[in-house]
């Protein structure tokens, strides 16, 4: 048996879900307020313990880094904790360089990728001349999404993301 079936059966029978619903009051890695997150069963989630995610979120902005279209997804990947704002994403979201997303939950102290048809899938990126500024557009696997571009720009030092209504800050 797949190890995300089995985790999936024991949320289950927990009362959580793996999977974002975004119908719910409480969806696993929803923003409650600044700087405090639920986990997948509507605790309070706290990540690693070594990191102060909230303090983080509090820093001074760094110098927004400038790129080209070429190199957004390569700038882009990680794991990025919600702050707060709007966000698109509905939470903590994980970039690849291969143009993927998955939003995140917490599980035992974890992060892990939702793999749900609304909660990850693919993103392009525009076309622009080298600027701190890109735009992406998402497509989940159920093939929903922003029907606008995601206006963004990303911080090297500390390292964050404002990316649509949202702001990040990168996760370790």
């Amino acid at each position: 048996m797949r190890i995300g079936m089995v985790l999936g059966l024991i949320l289950g029978l927990a009362g959580c879900s793996l999977y974002f619903d975004p119908g719910r009051q409480v969806d696993a890695g929803r923003q409650v307020d600044a700087g405090r997150q639920v986990d997948a069963c509507g605790q309070d989630a706290v990540g690693d313990a070594s990191v102060d995610f909230a303090a983080a979120c509090r820093a001074p902005d760094g110098a927004a880094i400038s790129l080209d279209a070429s190199h957004v997804a390569e700038h882009l990947a990680g794991r990025w904790w919600l702050c707060g704002g709007a966000a698109e994403f509905f939470g903590n979201v994980e970039f690849t360089a291969d143009m993927h997303f998955y939003m995140l939950s917490q599980v035992a102290g974890q992060f892990v990728r939702n793999l749900g048809p609304t909660t990850s899938g693919t993103y392009s990126v525009d076309p622009s001349p080298a600027g701190i500024s890109f735009s992406i557009h998402q497509r989940y696997q159920d093939g929903s999404g922003a029907g606008y571009p995601l206006l963004g720009h990303i911080e090297e030092t500390p390292r964050k993301l404002l990316l649509g209504g949202g702001y990040y800050i990168a996760i370790p």
